[in-house]
């Protein structure tokens, strides 16, 4: 089975379970000096990300979503999770840098896709699944 199926760990957040889709900005994600050309609108949370993870503090653990420079194939899950924001704080949702997208929840097959991908099989999985388990699960 896979680690995420245990459910012994209780130390998710009630409020944003696994699948939220959270609205952000690429420079809002960790540190990073990267910002993206054609978003000059300082207020246009551009990036969908998942809530991948999360603790009782409802600190939340986000993977980004690609679009593909445009072209809208179905959007596919980056090989990343950001526990941290670009102040390096933990991640959580200020309806500033982070914002809940109203609507549907992902899906459950393709959160289960995305999850086995980036916790599994990704060349990152391994600093996903100990940035989890260091950042947010440990976390007091």
């Amino acid at each position: 089975g896979y680690f995420f199926m245990k459910r012994k760990n209780k130390n998710i957040s009630l409020n944003f379970p696994n699948g939220t889709r959270v609205q952000t900005r690429d420079e809002f994600l960790d540190k990073t000096d990267y910002f993206s050309p054609g978003h000059s609108n300082p207020k246009d949370l551009y990036r969908p990300t998942i809530v991948v993870s999360s603790n009782k503090n409802d600190e939340l653990a986000l993977s980004p979503l690609t679009t593909h420079s445009g072209k809208n194939i179905k959007n596919t899950i980056s090989d990343y999770v950001y526990v941290y924001d670009s102040e390096g704080n933990p991640i959580v949702i200020d309806g500033v840098k982070f914002v809940v997208r109203k609507g549907k929840k992902l899906d459950k097959e393709l959160l289960h896709s995305y999850l086995k991908h980036l916790f599994n099989n990704s060349n990152k999985a391994l600093r996903n699944k100990y940035l989890i388990r260091i950042h947010i699960k440990k976390r007091k």
